[in-house]
């Protein structure tokens, strides 16, 4: 049995100062929990919906029975099944529908299917993380902003009660040849500290492109932590710079899975967070699993 030492988690009180806060927002659940079916499910009610409506609208009209040409509806489900089944995550529920039609049928359906956050999105890192918890949503950097450095949130040992370990990874945001800096979290965690900021060298341009995570893996212990520790790297989207940026304050359990990098010419803009709610006092708490992250041109 776990004797869990965990309190109930409270809100953590709101930051002041120079740097902004950039809170993600909110997604339906489904979204959260990385449900595929749920996105898919709902795409194809509104396409039911919008030609059932498309239909009633001729009918109106020409005042006689109507029948759709499915064969001309120009996006089809099985891209948007695709497209969902690669980033789910990255989905929001802002969804549009275009008609076309005359008098006598509907001729086409184009169904739109929209992305947060940044207009120069080039691809996600997914590197090793933890099996526990749900995706919390992402947070961006603002437009025309990169990660240069981070601050992570981590439990010291307990003794001999539960480890929670990592519990939660900020990014610090900042544009080239300015000092403007904004802080994103995609979810804050709820114990542990703060430790100190680890950044680039933001005189040559550099951004953080690397991500990876070291994990304790659920080997039949009653108690294991999951995420431990963070580290990335950095380059001005060409050249990188040697070693590892990594903060002091990592968790000691665990090993270093597999990294992800950006591809060349961009840079980490965005962060979603893998996090295994509060367990209860007599559970396990894992707390951070990992995260997944946005990669902007640079």
């Amino acid at each position: 049995m776990i004797f869990n030492n965990k309190t109930t988690p409270q809100l953590d009180e709101k930051e002041t100062g120079e740097i902004h806060t950039i809170q993600s927002s909110s997604l339906y659940k489904c979204i959260l929990r990385n449900k595929r079916k749920c996105i898919i499910s709902t795409l194809l009610i509104i396409l039911a919906i919008t030609i059932w409506t498309a239909a009633l609208l001729t009918k109106k009209e020409t005042g006689k029975e109507t029948s759709l040409a499915i064969s001309d509806i120009s996006t089809t489900i099985t891209a948007m099944t695709t497209e969902a089944a690669v980033t789910t995550e990255l989905l929001t529920t802002t969804i549009s529908a275009v008609i076309t039609t005359t008098k006598a049928s509907v001729t086409s359906i184009t169904i739109k299917v929209s992305f947060p956050g940044r207009s120069d999105f080039t691809s996600e890192l997914r590197p090793t993380v933890g099996l526990r918890g749900d995706f919390m949503g992402y947070a961006y950097c603002p437009a025309n902003t990169w990660a240069y450095g981070f601050q992570q949130r981590v439990e010291p040992p307990q003794g001999g009660n539960d480890d929670s370990a990592l519990n939660a990874v900020r990014l610090f945001c900042r544009g080239k040849n300015v000092a403007d800096s904004y802080t994103i979290s995609s979810y804050d965690g709820l114990w542990g500290d703060w430790g100190d900021s680890v950044s680039c060298n933001t005189t040559n341009n550099d951004f953080i492109y690397y991500a990876m995570f070291r994990i304790e893996l659920a080997l039949g212990i009653n108690d294991y932590s999951s995420a431990n520790d963070f580290r990335s790297r950095c380059w001005n989207g060409t050249t990188n710079s040697s070693g590892y940026l990594q903060a002091a304050n990592g968790g000691q359990w665990g090993f270093w899975l597999l990294g992800a990098a950006c591809k060349s010419g961009s840079a980490i803009c965005g962060i979603n967070t893998r996090f295994e709610a509060y367990q209860g006092p007599t559970a396990d708490d894992t707390a951070m699993n990992g995260a997944f992250f946005g990669c902007c041109s640079l």
